[in-house]
């Protein structure tokens, strides 16, 4: 029945923590990812 208390889905926990952060840090989260999906040849480091 806890089955998000014993382990949450990675999708939630960083959903959280981008509440957490704020709006600001959620768009610049989301930006981040579609940089990665769209370059990801890039190396790490560059995103």
């Amino acid at each position: 029945m806890q089955e998000k208390v014993v382990g949450p889905p990675k999708s939630e926990a960083s959903s959280t923590m981008i509440q957490l952060e704020g709006p600001r840090i959620s768009s610049l989260l989301g930006l981040k990812n579609v940089w990665l999906s769209e370059f990801s040849i890039w190396p790490a480091e560059v995103a």
